[in-house]
């Protein structure tokens, strides 16, 4: 006999403890058990009783099982989105909130976007010479310069190395970017404009030659002392062998052989073929370039042009470093190199047709005097600095390696860091990079510069 099923007042089955852990159901419906009069009934489990971890179960609405309660909320960090995101109109994703706001470094600046082909320090009006800027008036070019000071000698002879670097780079992000031109602005902001280039290749440009155009009116300050035409050659390039290449030869002592010197005499001697003595030619260069700009100032001042020379962290192969290495007190370090200087006096006492060579070059060179600034930390330049300040003036034409090619026969061969005179610039800042070149751009006060002029005899 079958009876029907009390009216349900609720979502409601018979389950046993089992099922209940399982949350499986029975189904719904008339059914029929035992005697034909009995109903079978049962009234929800009390699931408090069947494990203490039944609590993390709820009932799901208008289902008959038990979900886990890890499945009934939704963990919250879905169900908020986080604030670090938004929403963009019309789209069904997410963005992360550091795309959304541009960077506040960057929010100023006008038309400027992060770009991994733009290196900030190639914008001229971002990374120039700021002081210069601000004296000459926000938006001026070109700008006013005083030849007769040597922070602005300085000032612009490094953004001329850094023209010749950044319009490398200018060719290498050709195509890939419709951005105008970075490395104008480097010469364009003195009054300067690009004559040629200096290259060993096709794509291998390693220097630039300007021509300053002061503007019409100036005071004579800001013109007597002016270059006509300033020889500029940058640093290394990591990724391009020629430069690799290069630096190898510095340190073989190899370089005034090379085909990019025979490159740039060419090139300096074609300019003072047709430039008047009133208005000289400069030579600069940074690391790489100012090994370049020594040979080709030491040549042409062995021909008797002595002309101005900027050379900023000239690389140096010497043991200085290694020596500071070993932390020794000052006075070993004095001990060391009056040992050494000893040692050069006996042999070239010895070797006295190299001593006699070396004394005649030193005669022809003496009144060129290069302007080198060198940081004492950066170990690529330091020899110079010990050179100078340790050496004797009886010992500095000599050199354990010059001597080493007299004996081997090949005595004509100068090595380009043996300089007789020379305006030692050292800065001992602790600020920023001791190799970069932009230090040298920044105004004398900060920078903690000392200045020693050094003269042979």
């Amino acid at each position: 006999m079958t009876e029907e099923r009390p009216p349900a007042i609720s979502s409601i089955v018979a389950w046993t403890v089992e099922d209940a852990v399982t949350g499986d159901e029975l189904p719904r419906g008339m059914w029929t058990v035992g005697q034909p009069a009995t109903t079978l009934w049962c009234p929800p489990p009390d699931t408090s009783q069947v494990s203490p971890d039944i609590s993390k179960y709820h009932m799901t609405r208008g289902g008959n099982h038990l979900i886990p309660d890890r499945y009934h909320l939704i963990p919250h960090r879905y169900h908020l989105i986080p604030h670090k995101y938004h929403m963009i109109n019309d789209r069904n994703r997410l963005i992360p909130y550091r795309y959304h706001l541009i960077p506040c470094k960057y929010r100023l600046i006008p038309n400027l976007v992060p770009n991994r082909d733009v290196d900030i320090a190639d914008r001229f009006d971002i990374s120039g010479p700021a002081h210069m800027m601000a004296e000459n008036g926000a938006g001026s070019s070109p700008m006013l310069i005083d030849w007769n000071k040597e922070e602005h000698r300085r000032c612009v002879a490094a953004c001329l190395v850094k023209g010749a670097m950044v319009m490398t780079k200018d060719r290498s992000r050709r195509g890939r970017t419709s951005r105008p031109p970075l490395a104008p602005a480097w010469w364009e902001s003195f009054g300067f404009r690009r004559l040629d280039v200096i290259k060993d290749g096709p794509d291998e440009i390693f220097g630039a030659i300007y021509e300053y155009e002061p503007p019409a009116g100036l005071p004579p300050r800001h013109t007597s002392f002016a270059p006509r035409y300033v020889v500029a050659f940058r640093g290394t390039i990591p990724t391009h062998l020629g430069d690799l290449i290069q630096d190898t030869m510095i340190i073989a002592q190899t370089l005034p052989g090379s085909k990019r010197s025979w490159i740039t005499r060419k090139a300096v001697a074609k300019l003072l073929g047709g430039c008047a003595k009133s208005r000289p030619v400069w030579l600069a260069g940074h690391s790489l370039g100012a090994s370049h700009a020594l040979d080709v100032g030491r040549f042409m001042a062995n021909k008797g042009f002595n002309l101005p020379t900027f050379l900023f962290n000239p690389p140096q192969v010497s043991l200085a470093p290694a020596i500071d290495l070993l932390h020794p007190t000052e006075k070993a370090k004095r001990d060391i190199y009056t040992t050494s200087n000893s040692v050069k006096a006996r042999l070239g006492k010895v070797l006295y047709h190299h001593t006699e060579h070396m004394e005649k070059l030193f005669e022809r060179l003496a009144s060129w005097a290069p302007e080198l600034y060198v940081h004492e930390r950066d170990i690529i330049c330091k020899g110079y600095i010990d050179y100078f300040e340790k050496g004797q003036m009886t010992t500095m034409m000599l050199s354990y390696r010059g001597m080493f090619f007299s004996l081997i026969g090949d005595d004509e061969k100068e090595l380009q860091h043996l300089m007789p005179s020379a305006m030692l610039w050292k800065n001992s800042s602790m600020n920023g990079d001791a190799h970069a070149l932009q230090q040298w751009w920044k105004p004398d006060g900060d920078l903690s510069l000392s200045a020693r002029r050094y003269s042979y005899p």
